[in-house]
């Protein structure tokens, strides 16, 4: 799995780097859309040539008699900031075989660049990715789905469900039934509260590993409602590193009726 991939940092110095950068898309999206990604592409190569980058991650282990899997995300805070982006040129074209319904956009352009370094902000929810537990850890398909979340300190609250096996990350909260979600310091609370989460497998599937990010920022932030898990990290990348903290849960789903031990428990692990 792809890195997920976040930005920030004070202001040093400042560079300027001319480069070029391509992205692959579907014809699913808008060219703009597509070639939206490879201007990202040209600013995170920006970023790491000219201020390099730190590597953290969070974990969670899902463990019964019969089940045993430890899932690590990787995240990578760039130790830089894009100013301006100028972009040359933007050319788009077919990929061969024409029936692999594949585009390519290939931009050039400078991207000027502060570098410097910026750590965690340790006052806000550094226990976050312990706050937050569900009601199990291994459902079978029908089951209710309940998470419980904890705030130390005031934040707004957005979750994703990602399912790599479909390259889909899809938001969960903000939703219709929700907007903004804030919770305050020293707040819990059970999701959802006006509906319902019911446990589902992927059509053909008899089982399946799933996994919720939330991310607690200092303002409000929307993540896409639906996208592939690259343009997800994509979209992580503008999230500044001191405004926010990350927490992962996994969680199983399996056909009624099995015979798997469904008690499970779960070990987190946190980016400090």
């Amino acid at each position: 799995m792809r890195s997920l991939v976040m930005v920030f940092l004070a202001v040093a110095i400042s560079f300027a780097q001319a480069d070029e950068a391509f992205h692959y898309f579907s014809q699913d999206i808008s060219v703009e859309q597509g070639c939206a990604q490879a201007e990202k592409r040209l600013q995170r190569q920006a970023l790491i040539s000219q201020c390099g980058s730190r590597i953290s991650g969070i974990a969670a282990r899902l463990l019964d008699i019969n089940h045993d899997s430890l899932s690590v995300f990787e995240l990578e805070a760039f130790k830089g900031l894009v100013r301006t982006q100028g972009v040359f040129s933007r050319t788009v074209e077919f990929v061969n075989p024409p029936e692999s319904n594949q585009m390519l956009c290939r931009v050039q352009g400078e991207v000027t660049v502060s570098c410097g370094k910026e750590n965690r902000d340790d006052e806000f929810n550094p226990d976050f990715p312990y706050a937050l537990s569900l009601n199990n850890y291994h459902y079978e398909q029908g089951d209710p789905v309940y998470l419980d979340v904890r705030a130390s300190s005031d934040l707004y609250l957005n979750i994703v469900q990602v399912l790599p096996d479909q390259n889909l990350v899809s938001r969960v909260i903000p939703n219709a039934f929700r907007e903004n979600l804030r919770l305050r310091q020293g707040e819990s609370r059970q999701l959802p509260s006006n509906h319902q989460w019911i446990a589902e497998l992927p059509k053909g599937q008899e089982n399946s590993t799933e996994y919720l990010i939330a991310i607690a920022s200092k303002q409000p932030i929307l993540a896409p409602m639906e996208s592939t898990v690259g343009d997800f990290f994509n979209w992580l990348m503008t999230i500044p590193e001191s405004t926010r903290r990350e927490a992962l849960l996994s969680y199983r789903i399996s056909k009624s009726g099995s015979n798997t031990s469904r008690p499970m428990s779960q070990t987190l692990k946190g980016d400090g």
